[in-house]
């Protein structure tokens, strides 16, 4: 039993690591990224707020449609409960 809680707590410090590690590379990868852009620093920002914006922009739209068809769902699961009970 302790033997399966030790693999249980070095899995998690190895996913944490992982994560952690993986963020750092990708900040030293923009970091190097920008520093050897062939454009100027103004243009790189604007390109990186325009994606940015367009990502955000779709992610809510994805959200936005999520929580409709949920909605939408929550209502004919609650009209098939209440023919179920009227019947």
């Amino acid at each position: 039993m302790q033997d399966k809680n030790r693999f249980d707590r070095n899995e998690g410090e190895t996913s944490s690591g992982f994560l952690l590690w993986g963020i750092a590379g990708l900040g030293a990868g923009l970091a190097i990224g920008l520093l050897i852009a062939p454009d100027k620093g103004q243009k790189i920002r604007q390109n990186l707020k325009k994606s940015i914006e367009d990502g955000l922009d779709h992610l809510l739209e994805s959200v936005e449609n999520s929580l409709e068809k949920a909605y939408e769902q929550a209502v004919e699961d609650e009209k098939a409960k209440e023919d179920t009970a009227s019947s």
